[in-house]
């Protein structure tokens, strides 16, 4: 895609408006290059500027499924409508039905599957990368205001981002075919599929799509890994600080959620599967998305019941197979060069929490079992492994003086450092692609004390909370640019230290195969390094742990 002449000549004008949208074109502009054809119809884009000055298109509100309403909810993703003429790719399509995390109000339409493309007018066959946000299954969206393009939109390559459907309506299961589940892991599917049809037509290579998650969008991309619906979609994977292997990433019993879902909306019977389709078919959206906080959690309010299920065997449209554990240890798994990592204190907002509140403290204390099952989504196990939890992180004589970092290190390796470290090594002992491993630990927006879940995600794409003074300090400016560098490389060659540069001075290996931990720490500078005794005995602890025999009599 090249710059026309009348493009080109507004671009110094858009050095100025670095991350705002590009003004409407003057009439009979030469803009209307930013015109390409789809498989579905015509779209027009419209331009945007990089954080460096750089000049880019983007189209959004793309639909890249029928609206899964009516008969399609709790249905697998239907393809798109096509169109006739040119369709306006100026706003994003509405957010998929959810409870806003930071105000609890309800926000969305089920009219929701629609995904943003931003590419370079010179793009020619350059690497994709394909965004999946995190918010625990039932928060989050594609749109601009929590994931701006404009700090990666300063490399070569063509940027997806997406929305699916979330919370109940995108994972509610009675495990069997009436509500199979995993219609949002389903909807991400057809979005790839869409890139594969048309992302050439944007400039992008389809042989070079990487998959880039965070939290819960970091399991999202773990798991077509495993999925056979997801086999040849993409070629690399980007986790950050989340796995498939976190404790809030399955839903073991969906059947128990399925049906309190169905009396806490008032159902008349919810005794069979079938009955609980006809019902919850039928309830508003909003009714099903207020449920949320009927469900368990503790302290912060962040239940997290709508996750991923094993679906029944025998379904060919069905989207997971086994337990991820299982697949991993078998070898059932679309290999791909992967980066896992974690930030270096990824829950400690929870211990911080927990020391300012004696209530808190108090409820820690006096009923460890019941909150840690609640605040780390554990709920399999049973009382004998959560005392071994307790003894190793409060100490076996804990009183109400609690130490701040055996709770910030309790609550991270439990929510998530644990899952990143396990299945980032179980794929490195059997994949015959590389698995890079990091810790991010680089503290650069104002918060010196820690460095918390996904903050590294902040130096890649743009969000609503800004740098201190809404500019990076250099050292953070460093680390922008660091990390753009980094996912472009990964996204072009598959190793993201293919040369040594400024930024990245030292090569980055891959996990070894017998299970040692070797891994990049990203901070103020970047080096390779040996995870500590101390480190792989928690490790080690949460294996013996979480792997171990599950009780299945420990109700939610």
């Amino acid at each position: 895609m090249r710059l026309s002449p009348a493009a080109a000549a507004a671009a110094a004008a858009a050095l100025a408006l670095s991350l705002c949208l590009w003004p409407e074109p003057a009439a009979g502009a030469e803009l209307d290059l930013t015109v390409v054809q789809t498989s579905e119809g015509a779209l027009r884009g419209h331009m945007m500027t990089s954080f460096g000055g750089r000049l880019f298109i983007a189209f959004r509100g793309v639909p890249y499924a029928r609206p899964p309403v009516g008969v399609l909810r709790f249905r697998p993703p239907e393809p798109p409508v096509p169109w006739t003429g040119i369709r306006s790719a100026k706003y994003e399509g509405s957010v998929c039905p959810q409870l806003l995390v930071t105000t609890d109000m309800f926000a969305g339409d089920e009219d929701c599957l629609y995904l943003n493309v931003y590419t370079h007018k010179d793009a020619n066959k350059v690497p994709v990368l394909v965004w999946l946000h995190g918010g625990g299954f039932h928060a989050g969206d594609g749109g601009v205001e929590e994931n701006g393009p404009e700090y990666l939109m300063d490399q070569n390559l063509v940027l997806v981002t997406l929305n699916h459907r979330l919370g109940v309506l995108g994972f509610l299961s009675t495990g069997d075919a009436e509500l199979p589940g995993n219609y949002g892991l389903k909807d991400q599917v057809m979005a790839l599929q869409w890139v594969q049809r048309n992302v050439a037509e944007f400039g992008g290579d389809p042989s070079r799509v990487t998959l880039y998650g965070a939290g819960s969008g970091a399991a999202c991309a773990q798991y077509h890994m495993l999925s056979p619906l997801s086999a040849g979609l993409f070629h690399r994977v980007i986790a950050q600080s989340g796995s498939v292997l976190n404790p809030w990433a399955l839903q073991r019993k969906p059947i128990r959620n399925a049906q309190k879902l169905a009396q806490l909306v008032g159902c008349s019977s919810w005794e069979t599967s079938l009955q609980i389709r006809h019902c919850l078919s039928a309830a508003p959206a909003e009714q099903l998305v207020r449920t949320l906080y009927h469900f368990p959690h503790w302290a912060v309010r962040f239940p997290i019941p709508w996750a991923p299920v094993v679906e029944a065997a025998g379904d060919r449209k069905a989207f997971l197979l086994a337990e991820p554990e299982n697949l991993l240890r078998d070898g059932r798994v679309n290999y791909v060069p992967l980066i896992a990592g974690s930030s270096l204190e990824e829950h400690a907002a929870l211990a911080t929490l927990v020391e300012s509140r004696q209530d808190l403290k108090n409820e820690l204390l006096n009923d460890f079992d019941d909150v840690i099952r609640r605040a780390l989504h554990l709920h399999h196990l049973r009382s004998d492994l959560l005392r071994r939890l307790r003894d190793f992180y409060l100490g076996s004589g804990a009183s109400g003086s609690l130490d701040r970092q055996g709770l910030a290190d309790l609550f991270s390796d439990g929510m998530y450092t644990h899952g990143v470290t396990r299945a980032a090594r179980l794929l490195a002992a059997s994949s015959p692609r590389p698995v890079y491993y990091y810790v991010f630990s680089f503290a650069g927006r104002g918060d010196a004390t820690s460095v918390r879940h996904i903050d590294d995600v902040g130096y890649v794409l743009r969000q609503k909370i800004p740098f201190p003074g809404n500019r990076p300090s250099e050292g953070a400016m460093t680390t922008l640019q660091r990390l753009g560098l980094m996912l472009a490389n990964f996204a072009a060659t598959g190793n993201p230290t293919p040369t040594k540069s400024d930024l990245l001075p030292e090569p980055w290996r891959p996990l070894p195969r017998d299970g040692s931990v070797v891994f990049y720490v990203i901070g103020d500078n970047v080096t390779l390094t040996t995870a500590t005794p101390a480190f792989l005995k928690r490790m080690h602890l949460w294996d013996s742990i979480c792997f171990s025999e599950k009780d299945d009599k420990v109700e939610l």
